[in-house]
């Protein structure tokens, strides 16, 4: 890259220069360092591929910018080659939580398949004993309604409860 130069010097004399540089952090240093030896930027041009960019005077106060990008540039090539965590702390976090949703979902349709064995038992137990037509009618119909209600809310527990595990296999395989 070229970095073409106009500058006023300490005798207060314009002079214009040109220097090939290989880096564009050593051409930042290179004008600073003009800065500081107590030469005045007019303007300074940068041309690299063809393209010709005016750059910000303003940035170029005297103070060395080498040596502090190149730190940077070498924290970033260590924090580059450290190697990537499989799993954040926020992924673990969610899977042990949809973990937990698991297992209530598992508990809320085992609770949901109890409460429907016990409504069957007393749906039987109204059936062969209890000898008045109308109150046995009446029993059945409840504990029939009561079985359907139960049969629709473990469906649908069922449901969830599968799609709970398919995210919980999509937040594993990440």
């Amino acid at each position: 890259m070229l970095f073409r130069l106009t500058i006023l010097d300490r005798q207060a004399q314009f002079r214009e220069f040109s220097c090939m540089l290989d880096k564009l952090e050593v051409g930042f240093d290179f004008l600073n360092t003009v800065v500081a030896g107590g030469e005045t930027l007019i303007k300074v041009l940068l041309i690299e591929n063809g393209k010709e960019s005016e750059l910000p005077l303003e940035v170029f106060d005297g103070f060395p910018c080498l040596e502090p990008i190149q730190q940077l540039e070498n924290e970033w090539k260590y924090l580059l080659s450290q190697p990537v965590r499989s799993i954040s702390i926020i992924d673990q976090e969610l899977i042990d939580l949809t973990r937990k949703r698991m297992h209530q979902c598992e508990a809320n349709v085992s609770s949901q398949k109890l409460v429907i064995s016990r409504f069957k038992a007393l749906l039987i137990r109204a059936e062969v004993s209890i000898r008045d037509q109308s109150i046995r009618s009446r029993l059945i119909l409840h504990y029939n309604l009561e079985i359907d209600r139960y049969e629709q809310q473990m469906a649908k527990s069922q449901l969830y409860q599968q799609q709970v595990a398919r995210r919980l296999d999509e937040l594993i395989q990440v």
